[in-house]
């Protein structure tokens, strides 16, 4: 239940995200959603009994939240203004691919098969611009005119996550992760506050004409995207394998892709299917290999031990 929950939940919020930015900012508004949400994650995990974040741990959360949120999130929702949520989500994807490049440049080694799917993925990448280099109608959104600010966003953002993600690894909080996670949705929020307010643009925040279906889009994020969709995520870490995990973010894509088409009335051309394919095959192989190499790492110290274990 928990799996099927997270990858709808997390599916549905780049259409919740297109329709929000369609009357809100996207900076003000990825702050609405991450304060609340990020405030409340808080209270609610130290109301049973889970300790506030060391101030130590603030030393790492503080990097990881603006990362991931307030940079990389909410420049997907900026992207969002101009192109499909159907392409946004495609075009997340990347994310694990610079992660995996991230790693060998800081001389992890890498198996030779996550090459492969780096490549792949990255062919994949290509089909999916190539109609915008030709001037054809691309991203599902009627028209060939997407602003450079769009491209920057589905570029910098999927750096930006995979940067957080990186920064987390190598240098976690100590915490309860629970807690942990609300902290970090709560510096994402104020991060994309700040940036909001010097760029100006919380000035454009109209709160009295947004419609209801704009605050219902706010809703959801917060409840399915941010609290039903992260509390399902850590059950699946917590009692699943790492491969049955990450397959989370397949069936993201899927059920973003079906949002977008039945729910937005967006249109997918051949090139978003045959490059949005080819992404997610890089993705797996990724995936794939570095699941091996873990596994292959832990039999090897569990045969380790054990002829230790044997010769004491």
């Amino acid at each position: 239940m928990a799996f099927v929950t997270v990858s709808i939940a997390w599916g549905t919020t780049y259409g919740g995200i297109k329709i929000a930015v369609e009357h809100f900012p996207p900076f003000a508004m990825a702050a609405m959603r991450f304060i609340v949400a990020g405030v409340a994650m808080m209270l609610a995990f130290r109301a049973i009994g889970i300790p506030f974040p060391a101030r130590m741990d603030w030393l790492r959360i503080l990097p990881v939240g603006f990362l991931l949120l307030s940079l990389s999130n909410s420049l997907l929702s900026l992207a969002e203004k101009s192109v499909s949520s159907s392409f946004a989500a495609l075009m997340v994807n990347t994310a694990p691919l610079i992660f995996v490049g991230l790693n060998a440049w800081f001389g992890e080694r890498v198996p030779r098969l996550a090459w492969v799917g780096l490549i792949v993925g990255f062919c994949g990448v290509g089909v999916l611009v190539l109609p915008e280099i030709g001037g054809a109608e691309m991203a599902g959104h009627g028209n060939s005119e997407v602003p450079i600010a769009a491209w920057i966003a589905l570029i910098v953002g999927p750096v930006c996550w995979a940067l957080g993600g990186f920064v987390a690894a190598k240098r976690p909080a100590s915490g309860n992760p629970l807690m942990i996670s609300g902290a970090q949705t709560l510096v994402g929020g104020v991060g994309a506050l700040l940036i909001s307010c010097v760029s100006g643009e919380i000035f454009h925040v109209d709160i009295a004409a947004a419609p209801a279906r704009a605050w219902l889009a706010i809703g959801w994020l917060i409840v399915v995207g941010s609290w039903l969709g992260f509390v399902s995520y850590m059950y699946c870490v917590m009692r699943l394998s790492s491969h049955r995990t990450a397959s989370i973010t397949y069936i993201n894509n899927i059920v973003a892709v079906l949002v977008g088409v039945f729910f937005l009335g967006e249109s997918i051309t051949i090139w978003m299917l045959a490059g949005g394919a080819t992404l997610l095959l890089g993705v797996y192989i990724v995936n794939t290999a570095k699941t091996a190499a873990s596994e292959k790492i832990k039999d090897s110290g569990e045969s380790d031990a054990l002829n230790n274990e044997k010769a004491g």
